[in-house]
């Protein structure tokens, strides 16, 4: 009987053994150890949804209301991959920085002013990819579709938005703008450099240009209104007024970048027509469309003798896959690559696992993942007549990447104004009724340099034209005259 009991007592030993050994063990994250029974995914999904939990009720309980300002200040300084190189290229210490714009929102009882602040500070990061989405009233982001640039000491409009509202005939590309609700323009940017960040850093005025009436807005009205009067000198120095309505600031741009035409830089459509003399043109929206391959596919480039690829407002997110068969078309070699290099994090892993590709590996060695290279299969029928690339300052992510290939493997003239590189993966970080998009990614080229703010310029660049601003697609029409004329030398 004895001898019986003491078998079964082995045998169960053994069976919870077995058990253990196939069924639970130990995950070490760094320095906790998690046992887990069953499911090793479900046990560090529950793991990282708990940290996830305490972190933000951390700052909860340490900051109170203010605590989502504290920890955007902190996983940008901890966690964001491109911080280095904004730092240096735009002059600012992003402690002291958040520190400023911290002190501001906390003596700010408005809450929609908060939000503008913090978004303020984020602004300075000068990436499209790192933003706040919530449900708060913008009524401060209100601007006018006015885009202004310093020539020597005068403040002229470089170009100006006419589809969203009605300009008057008078107002052209080139003029001065001396005040704005008979507050000159030179007071105005000195108040706003005083009462901001921008007085900091070297390319503040440069800054404080590309969104002044919106600063204006807030600094000095500091109200809800309607519009402003603007007085401008034209060529001949005659003086003018104009008075303009105020609108939400995403009318006129795009992901910060500013829109003169409706249908070319604000589309996200993907289309393909054929045009006289067989020249196809190709309109490539979005690469987030979910029916992309199959719109690839039934491309019809066989019938065209020249093709025009216009890729003017395209800044979804990144579809790496899609923009590769794109590019697979016109390429049959894979000489030029790039690599991506993924930021890691203890931190990064809590909020952002399991969202795009950020990796499951959980062992916090070293800042980054090792570099992944990105592949793509050449085309075995490469498109051999003449391609023209439209491009703008509305490009970002996989577009980006686009005109990168295309540029630095001569597939064809690249045409329109100069895009600076904006590149990267993000996950949501969900807070009470707030999201945080966060990058946690950067790009490199295979000779490992960051392609974050490369500029890319196009070999033929179109200055703003007041016929463009009023309708005409100088861009479109330069492109489709010399593809026409590459046709007929070829």
């Amino acid at each position: 009987m004895k001898k019986t009991i003491y078998l079964s007592i082995i045998f169960l030993i053994l069976l919870i053994t077995i058990f253990l050994i196939f069924f639970a063990g130990f995950i070490k994250i760094s320095d906790k150890r998690i046992f887990y029974i069953g499911s090793k995914e479900k046990a560090l999904k529950e793991f990282f949804e708990k940290e996830k939990y305490e972190i933000i009720n951390d700052y909860k309980n340490k900051y109170k209301d203010d605590y989502l300002y504290y920890f955007v200040k902190d996983i940008v300084q901890s966690d964001y991959p491109y911080l280095n190189l904004k730092e240096k290229k735009y002059d600012f210490d992003w402690k002291d920085l958040s520190d400023f714009y911290i002190d501001k929102i906390k003596n700010t009882d408005n809450e929609d002013k908060k939000m503008y602040l913090l978004n303020e500070m984020i602004s300075f990061l000068n990436d499209s990819n790192i933003k706040i989405d919530s449900n708060h009233d913008n009524f401060y982001n209100l601007t006018l579709p006015i885009k202004l640039k310093e020539f020597g000491n005068d403040i002229k409009i470089e170009t100006y938005n006419i589809h969203a509202i009605e300009f008057q005939d008078n107002i052209q590309i080139g003029d001065t703008l001396l005040k704005i609700d008979d507050i000159p323009i030179d007071e105005i940017i000195q108040e706003i450099s005083s009462k901001t960040y921008y007085g900091k850093v070297k390319n503040g005025k440069d800054l404080i240009l590309k969104k002044i009436f919106n600063l204006y807005n807030f600094y000095i009205k500091d109200e809800k209104y309607d519009s402003s009067t603007l007085t401008l000198k034209d060529s001949e120095q005659n003086e003018y007024t104009i008075s303009q309505k105020y609108n939400p600031n995403d009318i006129y741009f795009k992901n910060n970048s500013f829109m003169i035409n409706e249908y070319a830089y604000n589309s996200t459509k993907n289309n393909f027509e054929i045009f006289d003399k067989d020249i196809g043109y190709l309109k490539i929206g979005s690469f987030e469309d979910e029916n992309f391959e199959k719109f690839i596919q039934n491309i019809e480039l066989e019938r065209t003798k020249g093709l025009i690829i216009d890729i003017r407002g395209n800044s979804e997110k990144s579809n790496e896959k899609n923009m590769f068969l794109l590019l697979s078309k016109f390429m049959n070699t894979n000489d030029e690559f790039l690599y991506k290099r993924i930021k890691n994090s203890e931190f990064l892993h809590i909020f952002g696992r399991n969202s795009n590709d950020y990796p499951n590996d959980i062992e916090f060695n070293g800042e980054f993942y090792p570099d992944i290279k990105l592949n793509y299969e050449p085309s075995n029928n490469k498109y051999d007549n003449p391609v023209i690339l439209i491009i703008d300052n509305i490009n970002y992510n996989s577009s980006d990447l686009f005109i990168y290939y295309f540029k630095n493997n001569s597939i064809g003239k690249v045409i329109g104004r100069n895009t600076i590189m904006n590149i990267g993966k993000t996950f949501d970080i969900k807070f009470d009724d707030i999201i945080l998009k966060f990058p946690y990614l950067m790009y490199l080229n295979h000779y490992k340099e960051i392609l974050e703010e490369y500029e890319i310029k196009p070999d033929i660049y179109i200055p703003y034209t007041d016929n463009e601003v009023r309708g005409e697609d100088i861009i479109y029409e330069t492109s489709f005259n010399l593809i026409l004329a590459s046709i007929e030398q070829k």
